[in-house]
């Protein structure tokens, strides 16, 4: 997997920008990420930040989310991250922070949520039985 740094943005048609980083976020790299957030939002479009590319994030990237995360409130736009990769899952569950956001699934991703058919009691509750 290639560790440089790179952000791409797609602008679609429903009003929100989605900005897909991917490589190492660290000190050297945060400040490009925090201006091209910025930038962003501060065209008041809502925003996802595609994390799913991210090889490696420290204390530096999450600083940046934070900020982010503070601008779209005070501008009144929707933040959302994609996709975490490992590297921001694990600091954001360390942290405690990844409540704070809103995260949605990668779309990639093979696991999908099935809804449930009526009637029907899902696995683990009443009734379920385990085959050892």
């Amino acid at each position: 997997m290639d560790d440089e740094f790179d952000i791409t943005s797609v602008c679609d048609a429903g009003g929100e920008t989605v900005l897909a980083v991917s490589g190492e976020v660290d000190v050297a790299t945060g400040e490009l990420l925090h201006r091209r957030l910025a930038q962003v939002l501060a065209h008041r479009r809502d925003l996802v930040v595609d994390l799913s590319g991210v090889t490696f994030f420290d204390c530096s990237g999450l600083r940046v989310l934070m900020a982010a995360r503070r601008r779209a409130a005070l501008a009144g736009v929707g933040l959302r991250l994609r996709g975490l990769s490992p590297s921001v899952e694990k600091v954001l569950r360390f942290t405690r922070l990844r409540s704070v956001f809103t995260v949605e699934p990668d779309p990639d991703s093979c696991v999908r949520t099935l809804p449930a058919r009526p009637g029907r009691r899902p696995p683990g509750g009443p009734g379920f039985a385990h085959s050892a």
